[in-house]
């Protein structure tokens, strides 16, 4: 049996474990962003499988997204030739 005194003690460990443990899940759920290099790794796998297309609009996104307009508009312009339904799409997601 627990003596009056230690009581609160005891209650407040718990509730200090219990909510340790609760972040430690909550951190755990929560996923990093990808980053420029995450994507452009993911473009330089498609490329290497033999998906031109996608690669070269991912990592036009990639120039698009870190305000690289010229990177951008270069993997547009090789889209032209390529797909020009991906191109056009790339051309939407390229700041003016």
């Amino acid at each position: 049996m627990i003596s009056r005194n230690r009581r609160p003690l005891l209650q407040t460990f718990t509730l200090l474990i219990t909510l340790v443990a609760a972040t430690v899940t909550a951190a755990a759920q929560i996923q990093q962003a990808k980053t420029v290099a995450d994507y452009f790794a993911a473009g330089s796998n498609l490329q290497g499988a033999g998906e031109h297309e996608k690669a070269n609009h991912g990592l036009g996104l990639v120039y698009a997204v870190t305000g690289n307009r010229t990177g951008a508009m270069q993997q547009y312009y090789i889209l032209q030739n390529i797909s020009p339904d991906i191109a056009a799409d790339l051309l939407r997601s390229i700041p003016k």
